[in-house]
């Protein structure tokens, strides 16, 4: 994309530049070389005049047909650069590389090439093209200025040179005069003034003739300066003509220093840039390469069905990211393959991905849970690498109509014995909770669990209280989740707008932490724990004093609750300074309640006294 877009800046058509490409690709040159080479061998060709073709053609036989390698290097490297130079001189010679081929790929290609080519462009080549053409713009601006100043600077250049030629054809004694004539002029011009101010001076005192003297000492003034200004420039072309040569040599030489410094400058910049770019570019490509190469092993060592795995091979892949530093695994080792047949009588059987496959497992291998058979040894993995457990149920409820049935009460008291003979072997546990419960049997549940499992942490996914509501269900599961906080579930698992629908968004999951959080400080207020208040007395306190910005300050969700004011203010024309209005949008100014409210407490304070 890069070396397509360099073609592409030197006026290349997309055929020629992929049909070059291709004959680079095969001749093994490195490519950045050969693109900044060519990009200056053009530059240096094409001011004379010359066709991109003709320039091409050129090159290609002043390097087939120099002598010896190290002339065609030479020869090479005046167009090309240093570091270009040598490589792409000996890639023509031994016909590596060829710049002719360029006008023959052009019917090579098809129009479809366009579209590919246009599609692996990104918008940093985008952007450097627009650059490029900007860059071409200016030049060509500063090349029409020069060409209106040319004529004129030259037609300057060509008075100086004739009068340093009459100058020159003077004798050297008419030049001695001329120079010392200048000189009284320069000296007499600002004499003549001064004797003009005194005449002025005596006319203004001589009141018979003051008229006459003025005039005329305002005429002898003007010429004095007219003369002074004369001698000047007079002085100046003299000293002009005589240093010609050494003015116009010094400003060459600076000018060429200039250039010079420029060039260099550009070169090393551009070459750093190809450096770093390719730098990158290297370091890019072997990050890819690596992680193709990981993601490779991965697959190869996947099992693609899990009934090919064994137990062991469960307890291998538990230890193998327990090394890794997860902090816990949710493992649906309750779930006995007893347990099963107690899912037929369901409406949607078995919903946890994890309970679903663990079943196939066991139905398969007519096996009881591999998790169950080998957890004394996952309790010894947990142990070593600090994880904790997290007891899956795989056979929780996924609608209403299966809450709280035998299957699911099955597997919580297989849960209990685990959880029991985990800490007895110094692991930490906690228990997962049930996904789909009505309001009504969501404190039965909370309780069952803690008499079950001696009080061990509970968190629940939800529960959510209604199956009609998809694309709310971060609302119909907060409702659950709030009542199961206010009864001792230690966690609550958010759930999003999109469950049961797809996976979530961004803004799904943002308004699923919010609705949870909403559950969670509910429950906190509910069980009157310390301080759990402390937030919403504060905001109450901002909102008795119309201080909008402190509420959104202490709000759970400040740019939500901002941005819902503004617009309110808006859609109702009352936005004039929002954040210090003493309203609200809904009554309005004139029927604001809690300013009313302030307004009469005031009143029957001024009664009373």
């Amino acid at each position: 994309t890069t070396n397509g877009t360099a073609l592409q800046e030197m006026g290349f058509g997309i055929n020629e530049s992929v049909g070059f490409l291709a004959n680079l690709d095969k001749s093994g040159v490195d490519s950045a070389s050969v693109m900044t080479g060519l990009k200056k061998a053009l530059q240096n060709a094409t001011k004379d005049g010359k066709s991109m073709g003709d320039a091409l053609s050129e090159l290609q036989d002043d390097l087939e047909n120099t002598d010896s390698d190290t002339e065609a290097a030479q020869k090479a490297m005046e167009l090309f650069g240093n570091k270009a130079g040598p490589a792409i001189a000996q890639a023509v010679r031994d016909g590596r590389l060829s710049f002719d081929e360029l006008s023959a790929t052009v019917t090579d290609w098809g129009d479809s090439v366009n579209d590919t080519f246009n599609e692996t462009l990104d918008p940093i080549d985008q952007w450097q093209m627009t650059m490029n053409d900007l860059k071409l713009a200016g030049a060509e601006v500063g090349s029409v200025i020069g060409e209106l100043l040319a004529p004129m600077l030259q037609k300057a250049a060509d008075v100086i040179r004739d009068l340093k030629q009459k100058w020159d054809e003077l004798s050297p004694g008419t030049q001695q005069a001329i120079v010392a004539a200048a000189g009284v002029l320069a000296v007499v011009g600002p004499i003549v003034m001064l004797i003009g101010s005194l005449v002025t001076g005596i006319g203004g005192l001589i009141t018979s003739v003051g008229v006459i003297a003025t005039a005329l000492g305002v005429s002898v003034g003007v010429i004095g300066g007219v003369v002074a200004a004369i001698a000047a420039l007079i002085a100046i072309i003299v000293l002009c003509i005589t240093h010609w040569d050494d003015i116009k040599a010094k400003v060459k030489e600076v000018w060429n220093s200039i250039t010079t410094y420029v060039t260099n400058l550009k070169e090393d910049v551009s070459a750093k840039w190809e450096e770093m770019k390719q730098n990158v570019a290297d370091k890019i490509q072997s990050i890819k390469t690596d992680l193709e190469e990981k993601w490779a092993q991965i697959k190869s060592d996947a099992v693609q069905k899990i009934e090919d795995m064994k137990p062991d091979d469960f307890v291998q892949l538990v230890e193998q990211q327990a090394k890794q530093g997860v902090d816990y695994f949710t493992i649906h080792c309750g779930l006995l393959r007893s347990h099963i047949e107690l899912t037929d009588r369901r409406k949607l059987g078995i919903v946890s991905r994890g309970g679903s496959l663990v079943a196939k497992w066991m139905v398969a291998h007519k096996e009881e849970n591999p998790f169950y058979q080998k957890f004394d040894d996952l309790c010894d993995v947990m142990k070593q690498y600090d994880v904790a457990w997290s007891m899956g149920d795989g056979l929780r409820p996924g609608c209403l109509a299966d809450a709280t049935d035998q299957a699911q009460l099955a597997e919580l008291a297989t849960l209990s014995d685990l959880c029991k003979r985990a800490w007895d072997r110094g692991c930490q546990v906690m228990i997962e909770g049930p996904g789909h419960v009505p309001m009504d049997q969501i404190v039965m549940n909370m309780k069952l669990q803690q008499e079950w499992c001696c009080g061990a942490p509970f968190y629940v996914l939800g529960p959510v209280t209604m199956d009609c509501a998809p694309g709310y269900d971060h609302i119909t599961s907060a409702i659950g989740g709030a009542i199961a906080a206010m009864h001792g579930a230690a966690m609550l698992c958010y759930v999003t707008p999109r469950e049961h629908i797809g996976l979530p968004m961004l803004e799904d999951v943002h308004q699923g932490v919010i609705a949870y959080k909403i559950a969670a400080h509910a429950a906190d207020i509910a069980r009157k724990l310390p301080h759990a208040r402390d937030l919403d007395d504060a905001i109450s306190d901002a909102r008795a004093a119309f201080d909008w910005n402190r509420q959104f300050e202490l709000a759970l969700d400040p740019q939500t609750a901002r941005r819902m004011r503004e617009e309110s203010l808006v859609a109702a024309n009352q936005k004039n300074h929002c954040g210090d209005e003493r309203f609200c949008s809904m009554c309005g100014p004139k029927f604001c309640s809690i300013r009313i409210s302030q307004e009469m407490q005031r009143m029957r304070k001024e009664q009373e006294e």
